[in-house]
């Protein structure tokens, strides 16, 4: 789990510019678990891509969610190749 918060913190700085901590992570994670976030798309590997808005920007967060973890952070040129190369079923 700490391997992929690592991940996930450097990750949300370098795309990002904001620095999270693990307690940051958590909130967003129990955000998107609870409804607060929009729903991109399903990819074949047990991961989801979703849209939420943390601090006025929006973040695209990677979800493994059987493990009920955010794995990384995409930019939104990201999300949409991924989308345009159907590596994931956009809703």
């Amino acid at each position: 789990m700490l391997k992929y918060f690592c991940h996930a913190q450097e990750r949300a700085f370098e795309r990002y510019g904001i620095y999270l901590t693990m307690s940051q992570i958590r909130t967003l994670e129990k955000r998107i678990y609870n409804g607060d976030a929009d729903y991109i798309g399903m990819g074949v590997n047990g991961t989801s891509m979703w849209s939420i808005t943390y601090e006025q920007q929006t973040l695209y967060p990677l979800i493994d969610f059987e493990a009920s973890i955010i794995l990384t952070f995409l930019t939104k040129k990201m999300v949409n190749r991924n989308i345009k190369a159907k590596k994931y079923l956009a809703i």
